[in-house]
């Protein structure tokens, strides 16, 4: 199984997520990938699991939890763990927690965006659509439309695009 996770906080929401990626039987896989954006005060945390059952030989099983704090009082704590009882197996985890790296926003203003076009642009490449389907990556945009990172236009024109490619299906 695959799961995406795209989370925006804002404010001073906060957000828990608890996974548990359970394989119980041989050559199962599963793929886990996290990413959030966090502005304002807001604070995530992620607990994740990775548990492969004696009997779960073959599995394949990856987690993943990205993190990026757009503001000072921003916070995020990933906790991903594996927990294998089983032999012949491949299990990866990773968590990743940080800041926008202004000699990005430097390079991207030194070619003429603003400081805040600059952070959306970087927000954007962030979640890079994630190679999601084609709702979701659309809800997406419609989530940073909503959050002030990109204008409705862009959405819009986000929108349009996709209906084309759907059309020439």
């Amino acid at each position: 199984s695959r799961l995406q996770c795209v989370l925006f906080g804002d404010g001073r929401q906060h957000f828990d997520q608890q996974t548990l990626q359970d394989h119980v039987g041989r050559n199962t896989a599963s793929d886990l990938l996290m990413k959030a954006a966090l502005k304002g005060e807001s604070r995530s945390v992620f607990m994740g699991l990775i548990r492969i059952q004696g009997e779960a030989r073959g599995s394949n099983a990856f987690q993943t939890a990205r993190n990026l704090l757009l503001g000072e009082k921003a916070k995020a704590d990933a906790i991903p763990s594996l927990e294998i009882l089983a032999n012949d197996v491949k299990c990866k985890h990773a968590a990743a927690v940080g800041q926008v790296d202004e000699s990005q926003l430097f390079y991207l203003m030194s070619r003429g965006l603003n400081r805040e076009e600059a952070q959306r642009m970087i927000v954007l490449g962030f979640f890079g659509v994630l190679a999601l389907g084609l709702t979701t990556a659309l809800a997406l945009f419609a989530v940073i439309a909503a959050l002030g990172l990109i204008a409705a236009a862009a959405v819009r024109r986000e929108v349009r695009r996709a209906l084309v490619r759907i059309e020439e299906r």
